[in-house]
């Protein structure tokens, strides 16, 4: 199966085209293609969506394959009527439902189909929307005269009935009738010649009703094109994508589009450039559709059926098994086989109906509901109502029924609505509610409640602006590109702020009739309610252990509503990341003086601006406020007698209302013009707009330096030298290392092996030992990989102080009750609870105390004794391992992971070869069996606690200062520690350190502390993304040519927080070895490039240049690295060849200390 997207990644041959895809995403030029190639023959397949169904000449189709059931009775007479489509012609068609309970609305569907059942067409009433298009678009040719088109309005039906006062609110509201200073936002189109008693055309009227004329609504498609150096002579687009997917996609992200995958490089306005990506995993892309659910008159056919199913269904005793066997009156069968269905839908629907009849008793139809009742995985409960009335009669009950209990009790209930019924979700002890109380209503007052819900919902936000882009109040392009869906949105929820302080604004009219007659059917839903308070229509209750068969297909779709309402799709660790309030943020970022922020010229140029602009409307002298607000829209920073004086204003009623705008937060006061003294102030809208134009300035004078010379500066900053020129000295010089490594989790070895030494001179453990004892700072453990607790997992070292350590979390706050059995990790962290810090044997007996008062006792039956469980002190040195590697628990000296990573750790079996799971309480050794302290269990354990005060000295003062545990602060202690450690903060680099959340749980902060002058976004280092952060005097200090960043050879374990090659940056090419970032293995730089790359394990070396000058240094560096990190070590092969025989290889490495040995070539230390 081949797409349009396809073509453009390789060619096919015309044999190897089986089908190819045919859908509104996939550009004009290319559907027409599809089209003559299925017309001519030459292609015998198409796999469609809608696009094919209505105004396609498609020629001679031989067979329509429907999958699922058609949108419609109508919409699958036209798709089953592609085929074979001529004079005389019968048509052929197979249908295929998804699902078992799909099979009933496929034969009511094709039943339907067959007696030419279709829905009746329904004409709006009068659509105000439309009736202000066609205005401005008659207005456009030639004035209008109110009477005479009022007259020749109501000519048309669905205007027949049209109200004068509506008809004159809708010319009024096109003609400026609303013109108070919210509205001067919006400029009408029209204009009312009072004099000559006239309607006519503003400037611009004709072009904006060819151009946004029309009344299918804007859905906001982004176009998905290749870069112009990459599509040749062909076509450049590739398809189309929804904009909601566009929003939540990224620079790098690879999607798949059409049959082939993709990476988007470029996201501008309207556009998505992408690359092909073959054979990389991809995110499937979405669209939003239109559906608008099932009509209720096939609700009825559909429930009709059901409801003679269920009486035709009966169960006979199979004679092989004794087992009641369900099945059909053979009259239904008959009919059943007339619809189309073959003997295995008929069986599989046989069984659905007998299984949905067992689980609930009964089968809905549309003369008995179902009211379902079962729990969901979270123990509340799930209430589902089996109703087969659609969708458009569902909705507006729920929205009833959801407000109906937000009422009587206090709580929302989680509704979601589907042409098969409505799915609740409650709290436990509220599933015992009467189906009265939850679904029946009197029809007058839950019209009411619904009239009044609707102006609040998502659906009335959407349908207005559709309603205002349609009417031309609000235009949808402007002349030479489409407005993006973003700014509709953003002006219609303006448009919608101004126009609800008015009364029977017609566009507020039209989106309620929009809502409760085109998307909900209330009449439908009257008589539903009717026929339920009569008691023609019943309801049957039914609780259930597990949903039924009718129930399953909706419980589906009420998941996946939930997931994408509720949820942002991002990892799971960036939840706390993600909830940051952004007024917490600017409080702890705190005030900035603006006129250091702000471009001085920026300002001065948008105030040039702003004084050219002018209104359509002019306000009133007594309006006040409205002469304040336009003033300050059309002005840079001013002060109140500026202001006072231009507009000739009482200063008191003056300064009172520029207060008032402040606390509505569309004024901002603060020092923003350097030579303007006072206090001063500027609109919201023009500050944005001076802020973009002032970030964009200072990201334009910034030119991006290259990665190796960021490299160069990423290992001066860290301190990072060779054998003998390291940057730091003693304990102080190692808490600056680890204040700016703080978080990064390495292999503990490494750390006191390779990353500590190359930065302190004469690093001794003893210094990390008299940091850690003296409460200075906290190791964190980790462990990503499946291997056992005994064995070393990863490290990392905090300040004790640091904000940081609240991610971790500690001890469990409340105290379990005695009914609550605990695990043995459990027990451990419950003796933290207070504090504390305790030696291993210590801990162990306070574990054992809080395991064992929770366990569950038995009792001998032969005896009488109380039998208790057995403590086993090496799942209690397993458990309290664990949970060190969980981050939860830490020590306070570095010994036991030293230990631990030799192998020292002398875990000891327990003495018996099989050990009684139950002991006698009064045995000898009842309280299980002790074993000697280990290396790897010494030292004062203690839990990490959220403060990041571990407690584990027993020192009466607390370690750090009090620190407020907000998500905001800890995303700040985040960016400075990036920002400490990198110099800039950019995606590669979050991406290389694993923070939760990403680079896109950070932005928020990064953004922020942009916004007050804390940081500069531009583009620092070629290759990093478009958005990177950094604060000035870092550019100033990257950008500096004469710093002379590491011009001596350095070697770095290649896990070093300061190696970004293989990570952020990509290795050099070279054929002889393939490169990876694993511990142990050694890479030399020179000069911010990577020259050499040794993996000790694997006794092989490769360089990355030619020069042999450049290879005769980094080996030797090499050299004084290995002898430093361990014993002797041999090589066998450098740059393929090998180091057993003599060469110019053997002769670099003899330089560099190196000794030849029957291995190759050796270094002794």
């Amino acid at each position: 199966v081949v797409g349009a997207t396809t073509t453009l990644v390789s060619s096919h041959n015309d044999g190897e085209v089986i089908a190819m895809a045919h859908h509104g995403s996939v550009s004009k030029d290319r559907r027409k293609q599809i089209e003559e190639q299925l017309k001519r023959g030459e292609l015998r397949c198409v796999v469609a969506t809608s696009s094919l169904e209505l105004g396609i000449d498609m020629g001679s189709v031989d067979l329509v394959i429907q999958v699922a059931v058609p949108l419609s009775v109508s919409s699958g007479l036209q798709r089953v009527g592609r085929a074979d489509h001529k004079v005389g012609g019968v048509s052929h068609a197979v249908f295929y439902p998804v699902t078992r309970q799909q099979i009933i609305g496929m034969a009511a569907s094709l039943e339907s189909m067959r007696a030419g059942a279709i829905e009746p067409l329904t004409i709006p009433n009068n659509p105000l929307d439309v009736l202000a298009q066609q205005t401005v678009a008659a207005a456009a040719m030639e004035d209008l005269k109110p009477d005479a088109w009022y007259a020749e309005v109501r000519g048309s039906a669905p205007f027949a009935k049209l109200d004068r006062t509506m008809f004159d609110a809708v010319v009024g509201m096109m003609t400026g009738a609303y013109n108070s200073e919210d509205f001067s936002a919006f400029r009408p189109p029209l204009q009312m010649n009072e004099e000559a008693g006239l309607i006519s055309a503003r400037p611009g009227a004709q072009r904006l009703a060819v151009t946004s004329g029309g009344t299918i609504p804007d859905r906001g498609m982004y176009t998905v094109v290749l870069p112009e150096e990459n599509a040749g002579s062909g076509p450049r687009k590739v398809g189309e994508l929804d904009e909601e997917m566009v929003y939540e996609s990224r620079v790098g992200d690879v999607i798949t589009l059409g049959t082939s995958t993709w990476q988007i490089q470029e996201i501008t306005r309207d556009r998505v450039i992408v690359v092909p990506a073959p054979g990389r995993t991809a995110r499937l892309p979405f669209w939003h559709g239109d559906e608008s659910g099932r009509d209720y008159r096939f609700g009825l056919i559909q429930g009709r059926l059901a409801g003679e199913l269920g009486q035709a269904l009966t169960s006979a005793v199979d004679s092989t098994d004794d087992v009641p066997a369900p099945h059909l009156h053979a009259a239904m069968v008959d009919r059943l086989k007339q619809d189309g269905l073959d003997d295995n839908a008929i069986g599989n629907l046989t069984r659905l109906l007998e299984e949905q009849r067992a689980a609930t008793g009964t089968i809905p139809n549309d003369r008995t509901l179902v009211l379902e009742r079962c729990r969901d995985e979270g123990g509340d409960w799930r209430i589902i109502l089996h109703s087969p009335y659609g969708r458009r009669v569902h909705e507006p009950w729920a929205l009833a029924i959801t407000a109906r209990i937000r009422r009587r009790y206090g709580f929302d209930a989680q509704a979601y609505a589907t042409d098969d019924g409505i799915v609740l979700r409650l709290p436990d002890g509220y599933e015992n509610l009467r189906a009265a109380d939850i679904l029946l209503f009197d029809v007058d007052d839950m019209q009411r409640v619904i009239e009044t819900q609707i102006g609040g919902s998502v659906l009335y936000m959407a349908r207005f602006r559709e309603c205002a882009a349609r009417s031309l109040f609000l235009p949808r392009t402007s002349p030479g590109r489409r407005v993006p869906l973003w700014q509709q949105r953003l002006r219609a929820s303006q448009l919608l702020s101004a126009a609800r302080t008015c009364r029977n604004f017609p566009l507020l009219l039209e989106t309620a009739r929009e809502c409760l007659q085109d998307v909900y059917d209330l009449p439908a839903l009257r008589t539903v309610m009717s026929g339920l308070n009569a008691g023609t229509i019943v309801v049957h209750e039914a609780t259930t252990e597990a949903p039924s068969p009718f129930a399953e297909n909706m419980l589906f779709g009420f998941v996946g509503s939930v997931m994408y309402q509720y949820d942002v799709p991002q990892a799971e660790r960036s939840t706390q990341l993600l909830s940051m309030d952004p007024e917490v943020l600017e409080r702890l970022l705190g005030t900035t003086d603006m006129a250091s922020l702000l471009d001085q010229s920026a300002i001065a140029q948008v105030a040039d601006e702003l004084r050219g602009r002018t209104f359509w409307n002019t306000l009133p002298e007594d309006d006040v406020t409205g002469r304040i607000t336009r003033y300050a829209k059309t002005h840079g920073p001013f002060t109140a007698d500026e202001m006072i004086d231009e507009l000739r204003l009482d200063a008191v009623r003056a300064v009172h209302v520029l207060d008032e705008l402040d606390a509505k937060g569309k004024l901002l006061k603060g020092h923003f013009l350097a030579e303007k003294p006072g206090q001063q102030w500027l609109y919201i809208d023009v500050f944005r707009r001076i802020r973009t134009l002032s970030l964009a300035k200072a990201r334009k004078a910034i030119k991006p330096v290259s990665q190796q010379s960021y490299q160069a500066f990423l290992l001066d900053r860290q301190g990072v030298g060779p054998v003998g020129a390291e940057r730091y000295e003693g304990v102080d010089g190692l808490m600056r290392v680890i204040e700016q490594l703080e978080g990064v989790f390495l292999n503990a070895f490494v750390w006191e092996s390779a990353v500590f030494p190359i930065r302190v001179r004469d690093y001794h453990p003893s210094m990390l030992d008299e940091l850690i004892a003296s409460g200075d700072v906290v190791w964190v453990g980790r462990k990503n990989n499946g291997t056992t607790s005994k064995e070393a997992g990863d490290i990392a070292f905090h300040p004790a102080d640091s904000p940081l350590l609240a991610a971790y979390g500690g001890p469990a706050s409340s105290e379990p009750s005695d009914s609550e059995s605990l695990t043995v990790p459990e027990a451990v962290l419950s003796a933290f609870r207070n504090g504390g810090a305790f030696h291993a044997r210590r801990l162990s007996a306070l574990a054992q105390e809080a395991w064992q008062q929770h366990a569950d006792v038995r009792v001998n039956p032969d005896t009488g004794e109380i039998l208790f469980p057995t403590w086993d002190e090496n799942q209690f040195e397993e458990a309290l391992w664990a949970l060190v590697w969980r981050g939860k628990i830490t020590n306070g000296s570095f010994a036991p992971v030293r230990a631990l990573a030799r192998g020292d750790a002398a875990f000891r079996p327990s003495p018996h070869a099989v050990v009684p799971r139950w002991r006698s309480l009064h045995s000898r050794d009842g309280m299980g069996t002790r074993t000697g302290t280990s290396a790897a269990m010494g030292g004062l354990w203690s839990a990490v606690t959220a403060s990041g005060e571990t407690n584990d000295v027993g020192s009466d003062e607390p370690h750090g200062r009090e620190r407020p545990q907000g998500n905001e602060e800890r995303g700040i202690a985040s960016v400075e520690s990036l920002l400490d450690r990198y110099g800039i903060v950019a995606a590669p680099l979050i991406d290389k350190e694993d923070v939760p959340g990403g680079f896109s749980g950070l932005y928020p902060v990064l953004k922020r502390m942009g916004e007050h002058g804390m940081l500069v976004r531009g583009i620092f280092v070629q290759g990093f993304g478009a958005a990177q952060f950094a604060r000035k005097d870092t550019i100033d200090a990257l950008r500096d040519d004469h710093q002379g960043h590491s011009r001596s050879c350095v070697a770095l374990d290649a896990t070093d927080p300061a190696n970004l090659t293989g990570a952020a940056i990509a290795w050099p090419e070279q054929r002889f070895m393939k490169p990876a970032r694993r511990s142990g293995s050694i890479v030399v730089f020179r000069q911010g490039a990577p020259a050499l790359f040794a993996v000790p394990k694997s006794h092989k070396i490769v360089g990355f240049t030619e020069d042999e000058t450049v290879l005769r240094q980094s080996c030797a560096e090499l050299g004084y690295a290995l002898q430093r990190r361990s014993g002797g070590v041999s090589f066998s092969e450098m740059n393929g060849e090998s180091l057993k025989r003599r060469n110019a290889y053997m002769r670099l490495l003899k330089s560099a200390g190196f000794t030849e040995s029957p291995q190759g070539m050796r270094l002794y230390r």
